[in-house]
């Protein structure tokens, strides 16, 4: 069973299939030239948009922003959805070339400025890229962590806190959340958030909410490490906790298994090795054996706490490469001590759908200890 079978909600949706992109430029050259290049890439643009809805279509926008919803009405047209009256899902906004692609500055302020003025906040997640807070009058909180990574759990709590807070202080008050996508990152807190306020009851619920708003195939947080980080917080919140309810057990890692064995060369095996790292440190472990043709035995030692992950990297003679990773909190393992992750449940390795790498039977087990305090 993959991934797609049981986050896909695609099922529920009619496709609507994007027509005719027309063309577009790629803008490269020295930064001096940059600017000119962009004025008149973004007048070919204009000079491109079709009228829609009594917003303006922009087909390189459109085709950079993919299957998500764009909001293109009044003369607007955002890579932004509103998920809620109060919360909304946004793509980064941009200066200079960018613009001709992402959210334009400008468009964004104009935006807020216009529906939401006074009454609006902005959340920017990405750990890449930060822009002056003036843009917005100063109505900017940053929750920094790296694309297609999980954020730290207790940050998970302060944002939604944060968002709670503003959006009860007035009814007219939104939310903007947003990383450079805004889809993957701010669709993982936004759906925190929205089971945090007691709109939502379970994870499944509110991921399919997110997706059937946020994007037209309906396909909203797919990285598994995120998933895992929204299936984490409902099961806190159903536990009565709060950020400083939630254990934080140091472990010790004694022993890493990958059932079945990954093909990632031409007699269908591997050379792996494994870096382990939290926000504290950072080990690798290189020494492996097989058992049976069947198993990969990683037999290490390294004491972690809180958020952690794990990345298995394939070594060959041309270089390394990434196979599949996973973060997982020390707070959320069961009693046994036995961390078992299945094939759909690992970044990376669940785009394998044909099974060319990894054997639908793929998983990994992650054998620990819990040190006393």
């Amino acid at each position: 069973m993959d991934q797609e079978s049981i986050f896909d909600l695609s099922s529920i949706s009619d496709f609507r299939s994007e027509k005719g992109l027309q063309q577009f430029f790629i803008v490269r050259g020295r930064s001096e030239q940059l600017q000119e290049q962009s004025k008149l890439v973004k007048e070919y643009l204009q000079n491109l948009t079709t009228k829609n809805n009594g917003g303006f279509s922009n087909p390189l926008k459109s085709l950079v922003s993919k299957q998500k919803n764009r909001f293109n009405m009044n003369g607007f047209d955002l890579d932004l959805t509103y998920i809620t009256e109060q919360v909304i899902a946004m793509g980064f906004p941009a200066n200079d070339y960018e613009a001709i692609y992402r959210n334009s500055m400008e468009d964004v302020q104009r935006f807020f400025n216009q529906r939401h003025k006074n009454h609006y906040k902005i959340i920017n997640l990405c750990s890449e890229r930060k822009y002056d807070h003036t843009y917005f009058d100063g109505n900017v909180s940053e929750y920094p962590f790296e694309d297609h990574q999980a954020p730290q759990f207790n940050m998970i709590y302060k944002l939604c806190a944060d968002v709670h807070n503003y959006v009860t202080q007035d009814k007219q008050n939104v939310v903007a959340i947003h990383c450079k996508a805004g889809k993957g990152r701010t669709g993982i807190m936004i759906c925190c958030y929205l089971l945090f306020s007691e709109l939502f009851k379970t994870s499944f619920e509110v991921m399919r909410y997110y997706g059937m708003m946020r994007t037209k195939n309906h396909k909203g947080v797919t990285i598994p490490s995120q998933i895992r980080y929204i299936l984490y917080f409902e099961k806190a919140l159903q536990l009565g906790y709060t950020v400083k309810d939630v254990p934080q057990p140091k472990i010790q890692i004694l022993q890493i298994r990958l059932i079945t064995i990954p093909s990632m060369n031409y007699s269908n095996s591997c050379n792996p090795y494994i870096i382990i790292q939290n926000y504290e440190n950072q080990a690798t472990f290189t020494k492996f054996r097989i058992v049976d043709d069947s198993l990969i035995l990683f037999t290490v030692d390294i004491i972690v706490q809180k958020d952690t992950r794990i990345i298995f990297y394939n070594k060959s003679l041309i270089g390394k490469e990434t196979m599949f990773q996973f973060w997982f909190h020390t707070g959320f393992i069961e009693s046994n001590g036995l961390l078992v992750i299945d094939k759909y449940m690992l970044d990376r390795a669940v785009k394998d759908k044909k099974h060319k790498i990894f054997s639908p039977n793929f998983r990994v087990e992650v054998q620990t200890i819990t040190l006393p305090n």
